[in-house]
């Protein structure tokens, strides 16, 4: 009388037993999939995050790059105008040497010749 009345009562332990297992399982592969998912969600945000800090990288860099060629234009462009200020003070002085010299012929014709020149 033992036998059967004892395996009746295991067998809805059983199924009781594997449903809980079930639900356990179940419990278990949500905070799997939980976990998997955030890891996902981070690997995509750093990489969001890595595709970010590139571009801003490169507008950085292209900002920096055209402060310094503007710098560079503006230092190009002084020396290129202290370079033709240096030529045109050349030229100047050349005509002042020259109308200088023109003057001093003068005055040694007048002291040789006793006249003033006929321009």
């Amino acid at each position: 009388v033992r036998g059967p009345a004892k395996s009746r009562i295991s067998r809805p332990n059983n199924r009781a037993s594997e449903r809980a297992s079930e639900r356990a399982n179940e419990r278990t592969d949500e905070r799997t999939n939980e976990r998997t998912n955030e890891r996902t969600n981070e690997r995509t945000s750093g990489r969001t995050n890595e595709r970010t800090n590139e571009r801003t990288n490169e507008r950085t860099n292209e900002r920096a790059n055209e402060r310094a060629d503007e710098r560079t234009n503006e230092r190009t462009n002084e020396r290129t105008n202290e370079r033709t200020n240096e030529r045109k003070n050349e030229r100047t002085n050349e005509r002042k040497n020259e109308r200088t010299n023109e003057r001093g012929n003068e005055r040694t014709s007048e002291r040789m010749t006793g006249q003033r020149p006929i321009d």
